[in-house]
């Protein structure tokens, strides 16, 4: 998950911002590991934090090693607002094409500090090229299905 996160670092300085959050589960389940419900991703350059709800620490631990935890209490808006303010970071970016416009406004009333950046697709551009386990697992996929084929193939008839 290293290299992911360096990646999105990396992104984030082209964007021109201090700190990334998301609670987009796909994005969340990439850059972490984790996929369990209710969890959130703060990043600087220098720091990253999972944000979980209580009932999945354990999964958490298991699945996101390398992520120190904090516990979810209240809004995402506020614990990102706060964790910028405590370690003097000020333009924010988030995930806009995964927040509600409600989610939004409470992200600027908590944030107050600095702005906001909206990013439409910034975690799945990261997406786009494959690193080697995504594509070996790619590869695995292909393989299985191919051999599911050929075991069905002797059964398929014309009509079925």
């Amino acid at each position: 998950m290293e290299h992911r996160l360096a990646a999105l670092r990396a992104a984030m300085a082209q964007a021109g911002i201090d700190a990334f959050f998301t609670s987009f589960e796909v994005s969340v389940q990439y850059l972490s590991g984790f996929s369990g419900e209710e969890g959130g991703l703060w990043v600087s350059k220098d720091r990253h934090f999972l944000i979980v709800d209580s009932r999945f620490k354990v999964q958490a631990e298991e699945s996101a090693p390398g992520f120190p935890q904090m516990p979810r209490a209240g809004e995402y808006g506020a614990m990102a607002a706060e964790l910028a303010r405590k370690h003097g970071l000020s333009a924010l970016g988030l995930e806009s094409d995964r927040l509600t416009h409600r989610d939004w406004t409470r992200f600027e009333k908590a944030y107050g500090a600095g702005p906001l950046t909206p990013l439409e697709g910034f975690v799945e551009r990261l997406r786009l090229r494959k690193d080697a386990d995504e594509v070996d697992l790619i590869g695995w996929a292909c393989s299985t299905a191919l051999v599911a084929l050929e075991d069905i193939r002797p059964g398929i008839k014309s009509g079925m």
